[in-house]
Formats: C-alpha cells, sequence, structure tokens
C-alpha cells in the first residue's frame, strides 16, 4: 500500500461509518480495509512492518484506527464490526508502544508541517 491508496482507503471508509445508513458499514473498500488490517497486524507483531510513521501521518491512519475503535462501540450488535474494531485497537496499542510521544503527538505535527508547508 502506498501513501495515495492507504489515504483514499482512511478517507472512504471513515466517511462510510460516519455516514447515517441502515447498513452501518465500512462501505466500499471493505474488502481493501480487512486486507489493510490483516497485513499490518501481522506485519507489525512479526517485526516486518513497512509502515513507517510519515506514512501513518500522511494517510490519516491515526484517525482511521481510532473511528474504527469508536464505531465498533457504537455497533455492538455486530461482530464483524466488533471484530475489525478489535483488529484496529490492537494495531493503535502496537503504534502507541512503537512510536511513543510521535504518535501521542501526531495532529501537532500535522499542525506544524501544514504551517510551514502548506499541505
Amino acid at each position: 500500500f502506498d501513501v495515495k491508496t492507504l489515504l483514499w482507503l482512511s478517507d472512504t471508509v471513515r466517511a462510510s461509518m460516519s455516514a447515517v445508513d441502515a447498513n452501518r458499514s465500512f462501505g466500499q473498500a471493505s474488502s481493501s480495509l480487512i486486507m489493510f488490517l490483516e497485513r499490518a497486524v501481522q506485519e507489525e507483531t512479526s517485526g516486518t512492518s513497512k509502515l513507517n510513521f510519515e506514512t501513518i501521518r500522511q494517510a490519516h491512519l491515526d484517525k482511521l484506527v481510532a473511528d474504527m475503535i469508536e464505531f465498533g462501540k457504537r455497533e455492538t450488535g455486530s461482530a464483524k464490526s466488533l471484530g475489525y474494531a478489535t483488529q484496529a485497537g490492537h494495531l493503535q496499542r502496537i503504534w502507541r508502544a512503537r512510536y511513543k510521544v510521535q504518535y501521542f503527538m501526531i495532529d501537532e505535527i500535522r499542525t506544524i508541517d501544514m504551517m510551514t508547508t502548506g499541505r
């Protein structure tokens, strides 16, 4: 996954979760989301992750996993949503442990970057 694809995935899934519909799903990107989550968790736990902090920051993956965790809490009736939220929570814990303060300050880092580069 490249940054552009991951940003699309993050934006698409997050928009689907916030949309009010009877389906309450992860939208058209569900299969890509599942593939990403499984791969990311597997790589992180095996120590072979190709995701660096900049990719997480630029693709807003921190926002994606946080929103998925909240979505899973709201959608308690769906075992599938709860399973994805559990994977997202696992990934979030791994990233917090791996990147420490940098991960917790990711929004501040984005703000500084936007102020200095304009993007």
